[in-house]
């Protein structure tokens, strides 16, 4: 099976060109607010003077990636308020997922280890908001704290990326026994199936990790598997050799998002108007009780 050379362009149909990783649209997908704050702790409004003691504090995860997503919003709010309305501060730290890199995803205990911490903070008050990567939070979000928005989401498809050197552009080309790196229980339940002859490794850390233990000449692994919106958003785009895409691969819930949390209201009114792809997504997960901390279907 013969596959295009990927670009950091090439997407569905409906993939709008020339957008910033921060503004491009997925299939279906449509613009939303970022934020409507008001009525906070801090009385902080749309229209309101605010003194320059007033800050908005942001947190997420202390990844390069993360950071970069949380880099996104800032921006997106400093459109919307003037540094004399309004200072933003960004917060970081790791999670349980983080620091955690021995055990497989599906082994670690709770549903929430890549946003239990965060919430805490959230819930003391020691931030205002979380950055997250949507397909991370799970469905049932702990008792005082609402998905608030979701940016426009990137490219929600699953990119793989072969090691330097063998001249394999697809899954379908490799030998029998080559083994492929991801620490996703969904990605290896599709790809078993459609793919037998290969065997799938778990391979935990950052991105930046993961092309390391990729790229050692000691390497166990054929190539692995990554979110393209996550490459895309940290610069590693050109690494991707092809794009994984149905039947062969069905991307998580929320995958390409940056979604918020806040606390509930009265903290902050929440925006209604959730982007309907990404919503549906999570209620079909809810129903069918999907997590991406769900065991394994092996």
């Amino acid at each position: 099976m013969e596959m295009e050379q990927p670009t950091a362009e090439t997407y569905h149909p409906n993939h709008q060109k020339n957008r910033s990783p921060s503004t491009s649209l997925g299939v279906n997908s449509r613009p939303i607010d970022i934020l409507e704050l008001t009525n906070t702790p801090k009385n902080i409004e749309m229209n309101s003077s605010l003194s320059l003691s007033d800050n908005l504090i942001i947190g997420t995860r202390n990844s390069k990636l993360a950071l970069i997503q949380a880099d996104l919003v800032e921006r997106e709010i400093n459109k919307r308020f003037t540094t004399d309305q309004l200072k933003t501060e960004i917060q970081s730290m790791s999670t349980s997922g983080d620091e955690n890199l021995l055990k497989p995803l599906y082994l670690l205990r709770g549903k929430s280890v890549w946003t239990k911490e965060l919430e805490i903070n959230l819930l003391n008050g020691s931030i205002d908001l979380i950055v997250h990567s949507l397909k991370d939070v799970p469905t049932t979000l702990p008792a005082g704290c609402e998905l608030a928005s979701v940016m426009l989401r990137e490219d929600p498809r699953d990119a793989l990326i072969i090691r330097n050197g063998p001249p394999f552009t697809h899954l379908s080309q490799l030998p029998p026994g080559s083994i492929i790196g991801t620490s996703s229980v969904r990605r290896v339940a599709q790809l078993r199936r459609q793919f037998p002859n290969l065997a799938f490794q778990d391979i935990r850390g950052n991105l930046q990790t993961r092309f390391k233990k990729l790229d050692a000449t000691d390497s166990p692994y054929t190539g692995i598997i990554l979110a393209v919106a996550g490459l895309k958003r940290i610069g590693l785009a050109t690494r991707i050799t092809s794009y994984l895409e149905p039947p062969d691969l069905y991307h998580a819930v929320g995958q390409g998002a940056i979604g918020i949390e806040i606390r509930t209201p009265p903290a902050m009114k929440l925006n209604k108007t959730l982007e309907e792809t990404i919503l549906r997504e999570r209620a079909t997960t809810v129903r069918k009780r999907g997590l991406i901390m769900a065991p394994p279907p092996f």
